[in-house]
């Protein structure tokens, strides 16, 4: 079975196959559409580790975002295009973290011993609401 991410151009039919997953790596794999439509964000296991890589929608060499022993996941752009919002099982339960897309080093949003994951985020750049599950004390991004 082929788990690999692919673009579908609806007007033309052209099919663009975005990444090249290793077929011996089985992974539960979660995606998300950058607000701009230019980029994806999404999980993949690479180097022993499970980490956050982003690509452009239009092909090219993936960009890893977050490099951790953890397992990283879930990955959801903030409104503004310039950060992702994931979940990580630091510390023994899962927090959700803000990670930066000019390599600053990712901030803990979640602080819980029940455990936090990303579900989504909408909202404007200047009020962004982000959806998750068990979260609570969760920081301003």
């Amino acid at each position: 079975m082929d788990r690999d991410l692919y673009l579908l151009n609806v007007a033309s039919q052209e099919i663009t196959q975005l990444t090249k997953f290793d077929p011996s790596k089985i992974l539960d794999r979660s995606f998300s559409l950058s607000p701009n439509e230019e980029r994806i964000a999404y999980t993949d296991h690479k180097d022993g580790q499970i980490d956050i890589f982003v690509i452009p929608i239009q092909g090219g060499s993936p960009v890893r975002v977050t490099n951790d022993k953890t397992i990283d996941s879930n990955p959801a752009w903030t409104p503004d295009g310039r950060r992702i919002v994931y979940s990580s099982n630091r510390n023994g339960a899962n927090q959700i973290f803000l990670a930066y897309l000019d390599g600053r080093a990712p901030v803990q949003l979640s602080v819980n011993d029940s455990g936090s994951n990303v579900l989504d985020i909408s909202g404007g750049s200047g009020s962004p609401r982000l959806a998750g599950s068990s979260a609570r004390n969760l920081t301003k991004i």
